[in-house]
């Protein structure tokens, strides 16, 4: 008897395409109270046409490139920076992006399931922000700062097919820092923790 190779439930192509991407997008940046106050906005959306993603062929597990038809993409993203002129030294930067990436056209998974239009992309979290306040003071020749950083990231996916969930975690950050410039010797000292 001859051994002979399991069928995949889906067969590696012989080649994949290149893709082409359109981006179309609307902004805004302003600055208010005397220049102490920057925001920032933005909407866009992209149509992306024969993108290639990573499958796993079923069979002998080897991974190969495929196209999956259309994605298309809407998001809107925002920033803020603000100095209060009440504590010089002082900063306090929001950010925030909602972004929506999903298939727009049907495609066949590596297990051989339908994929239907709709799917979210592998790796796009629907939402991200960022919140970062910090202060820097003077004492004489001396310059120290501390800051406090959140973060967010929303879950995703790591394939079309949805078998296993990333992301969807937060962090929080405190960066500590002293310095003097007049000691040419001395180095910038920093405290970072996650």
């Amino acid at each position: 008897p001859g051994f002979t190779t399991p069928l995949s439930a889906k067969q590696a192509p012989d080649r994949f395409t290149s893709d082409t991407l359109w981006s179309y997008e609307l902004g805004t940046r302003t600055r208010w109270l005397k220049n102490t106050l920057h925001a920032d906005a933005t909407v866009f959306y992209i149509d992306w046409k024969d993108p290639q993603t990573l499958l796993t062929d079923s069979a002998v597990h080897l991974p190969y490139l495929d196209n999956a038809g259309r994605v298309k993409s809407l998001g809107v993203e925002g920033a803020v920076q603000w100095l209060p002129a009440w504590l010089p030294g002082l900063i306090i930067s929001p950010s925030a992006a909602w972004i929506r990436t999903q298939t727009a056209e049907p495609f066949v998974g590596q297990s051989g399931a339908d994929i239907p239009s709709g799917t979210p992309w592998p790796y796009a979290a629907r939402w991200q922000t960022a919140t970062t306040v910090a202060y820097k003071h003077e004492f004489g020749d001396w310059g120290a700062g501390l800051g406090f950083t959140h973060s967010y990231l929303s879950k995703a996916w790591v394939d079309l097919e949805q078998t296993l969930q990333v992301f969807d975690f937060q962090q929080w950050d405190v960066q500590m820092s002293l310095a003097n410039p007049a000691i040419r010797w001395l180095p910038e000292m920093s405290v970072s923790v996650s």
